[in-house]
């Protein structure tokens, strides 16, 4: 029973892909590359810059410096970029977390306590009542001294002087910060102060959290995070063939064009890039160029829920974006046939979901003929192998690879399998910290696409010669 929990926590971390090879992502680009909010604090016009940051980044680059280490920027957001922070940090998975809300709103009480109540009253009114939901004993009395036995020492006083409230909660921080966004909100406005309470007491439970789920689902679509069915719909490759062609048709090739993606090869530079390097050169207008880059976080976005990423993880999203990009660039040069000018009319105009399902199907190819190549030689495990493949269960198939095939085809050839079969599919390549061990490399070129074939095919021969 042990082991079948434990091989079922394994694979679904294997499935995720993004962790389940040893890779590195290197540093953040794009829009994850982080906002410099020290210039920002130091300009003039801060006050104009910061309401109208893209929230997503904004909110990772104050997360990277800590939001108590940036209290000159707080005063300066917008009330839609508080909501979509607290979106993202006051919930842990699909559950609403008080502990977490309460921890999120902490650093504005740092600013002041007008920041405090305006920060906690302009959220939803439904974030508001979750937040404080179960969290007062209300005791309305004639006077002090009726209270029960022992409440005395812990209640507080409205001013109406009649009614008194616990705050029900273990930790005595939470308690003192919960009774100052109650004071915040008597010196400010005493009939919501009131109202709050009482909402929060008498509400039915758990009402609503359902609502503001809701909200907040709404609003993590518009950024472009979709549901797990939707998330996996983008594993899909497309026609991109007929795509191919309809690019060809307007794109003037050459063998120079031709010999654009070879140029790159030991650059950082991927293709993609690259592409996006010619577009401004060529006078692309900054807005369109930015276009480009939030709909690449936006893919990113939209395959976390199958890598298992949350939003409020900048690491899992950084790796999910990059693997995302790496597969958007072998799309790219798959289309413009390697041409880095077709390519960045190309980059403008498809959508970076587009590129990537146009890379991903490159690699379904490969791996489709590998296991009818497999089930062609009679390997005893084959069959699982296809099986796993056709219902997708990317995680049960490294930990088939792992536990089945490693001792009949060796450490290497396992290796370069479990790249070709893992959800974001990866190369194989020698550490370049120890050439004796295997490290992985995101697909991000149509070379990269034929090393692993190459890879592939010298797995095959030796299944052919010793298997």
């Amino acid at each position: 029973m042990d082991k079948r929990v434990s091989d079922t926590v394994l694979a679904n971390s294997y499935d995720a892909g993004h962790q389940s090879l040893s890779w590195n992502p290197g540093q953040a680009g794009g829009l994850l590359a982080g906002i410099d909010l020290q210039s920002i604090i130091e300009s003039p016009d801060a006050a104009e810059i910061v309401p109208n940051l893209p929230v997503q980044p904004l909110y990772y680059a104050l997360k990277q410096r800590g939001f108590e280490e940036s209290l000159e920027i707080l005063p300066l957001l917008s009330q839609e970029q508080v909501i979509h922070m607290a979106d993202y940090e006051a919930w842990d998975g699909e559950d609403f977390s008080q502990k977490r809300m309460l921890r999120f709103l902490r650093p504005f009480a740092e600013v002041s306590q007008e920041q405090l109540f305006q920060r906690f009253s302009e959220l939803d009114d439904e974030y508001q009542i979750a937040t404080l939901e179960g969290v007062f004993v209300v005791h309305e009395v004639e006077h002090m001294y009726d209270l029960p036995h022992g409440v005395e020492d812990r209640a507080f006083k409205m001013p109406c002087d009649t009614v008194f409230y616990e705050i029900a909660l273990d930790d005595k921080d939470d308690v003192a910060f919960v009774e100052s966004i109650m004071e915040a909100s008597r010196e400010h406005n005493m009939r919501y102060a009131y109202a709050l309470l009482g909402h929060s007491t008498f509400n039915p439970p758990q009402e609503n959290e359902a609502q503001v789920h809701q909200f907040r689902k709404a609003r993590l679509e518009e950024d472009g995070f979709v549901s797990y069915e939707d998330s996996l719909r983008i594993f899909s490759p497309l026609d991109r063939r007929t795509l191919r062609l309809k690019w060809q048709s307007l794109g003037e090739q050459s063998l120079a064009h031709s010999k654009d993606a070879l140029m790159l090869q030991g650059s950082e530079l991927n293709f993609f890039d690259a592409c996006m390097m010619r577009a401004r050169e060529d006078g692309a207008d900054m807005e369109g160029l930015f276009q480009v880059h939030q709909s690449l976080l936006y893919l990113a976005n939209a395959l976390c829920a199958a890598a298992r990423v949350n939003v409020d993880d900048l690491n899992g999203l950084h790796r999910v974006l990059e693997q995302g990009k790496a597969l958007a660039s072998l799309g790219l040069e798959y289309l413009a046939d390697g041409s880095i000018e077709l390519g960045s009319k190309i980059v403008l105009s498809e959508h970076p979901k587009t590129l990537f399902q146009s890379g991903y199907g490159i690699i379904e190819d490969l791996r489709a003929g590998t296991i009818k190549a497999l089930k062609r030689m009679g390997l005893p495990r084959a069959s699982t192998i296809e099986r796993l493949y056709i219902s997708r269960q990317w995680g049960q198939m490294l930990l088939e690879l792992d536990r089945n095939w490693l001792e009949l085809i060796g450490m290497e050839a396992t290796e370069i399998l479990k790249g070709l079969m893992n959800r974001f599919p990866m190369v194989a390549v020698a550490s370049p910290e120890d050439s004796k061990r295997i490290a992985f490399r995101p697909i991000s070129s149509l070379a990269d696409a034929y090393e692993l074939e190459l890879s592939v095919q010298a797995v095959m021969a030796y299944f052919a010669v010793v298997v």
